[in-house]
């Protein structure tokens, strides 16, 4: 339940974001009236209820990441308009901003079923970007057995999430 304080405190907050973020997506060459509409997707997506806890620079960086996306959209339907393409029924920017929430909502659920060995060998190969040989001496295990895990729990995840996920 949100206090009259948290109610001021996001007002404030909110008003002041959305000032920038209508200054950052008019810099990225969007006309202003687009970057209010951006501006106003960002800030109500950072207001929803699942981002309340988060300190101010993480709701920041989240409402310039949905802007970020917005205005990806943005270039996207315009160049396809100028191509003489119909845009996609739903091309909405929040509508694909909603289809990408979902994906990680699954995909962190999926990665949640794996063993915490399984999870640490992916974000150590995704994401660090580690060998093998480094990933296995860390957990005892051979080249091959840390290999195989990998590639076992990348297919549980790919499964979970219906053929898709990380490669």
């Amino acid at each position: 339940m949100c206090t009259d304080s948290q109610v001021h405190r996001d007002a404030g907050w909110s008003e002041k974001a959305r000032a920038a973020l209508v200054r950052w997506v008019i810099s990225r060459g969007v006309p202003p009236e687009a970057a209010e509409d951006a501006a106003q997707a960002a800030v109500a997506a950072v207001l929803a209820p699942r981002y309340a806890g988060l300190p101010e620079d993480e709701r920041r960086a989240v409402a310039f990441g949905v802007a970020r996306r917005w205005v990806a959209q943005w270039y996207r339907e315009r160049a396809a308009g100028q191509r003489g393409e119909r845009p996609e029924a739903g091309s909405d920017p929040l509508s694909g901003l909603a289809a990408a929430e979902e994906r990680q909502r699954v995909y962190r659920l999926a990665l949640e079923t794996l063993d915490p060995i399984d999870m640490r060998i992916i974000a150590a190969r995704l994401l660090d970007g580690r060998a093998f040989a480094l990933i296995a001496a860390e957990h005892g295990l051979t080249e091959a057995a840390a290999r195989q895990r990998f590639v076992r729990a990348i297919q549980s995840v790919r499964t979970a999430m219906g053929g898709a996920g990380p490669t």
